[in-house]
């Protein structure tokens, strides 16, 4: 079993990774330090927000903390 995360915009797919098995959030938060964060900006400019949805590894201080120390 695998699963894929993938980060997009409305111009289309910035980043998409997959992983045996599921995603924990130290994996989640390595995704989005490595492969979203260099490519968004600060707000508010194009590619300023994240979105994401009520899965319990998007809820963490780290993430918090990494998004917020991105600008």
């Amino acid at each position: 079993r695998y699963s894929l995360v993938a980060a997009i915009t409305t111009e289309g797919y910035i980043a998409a990774h997959a992983v045996e098995g599921s995603f924990d959030s130290q994996s989640f938060n390595e995704f989005i330090a490595t492969k979203v964060l260099p490519y968004m900006n600060p707000f508010p400019a194009e590619r300023s927000v994240l979105v994401l949805d009520n899965c319990h590894i998007h809820h963490n201080e780290e993430l918090y903390d990494l998004v917020h120390d991105a600008g």
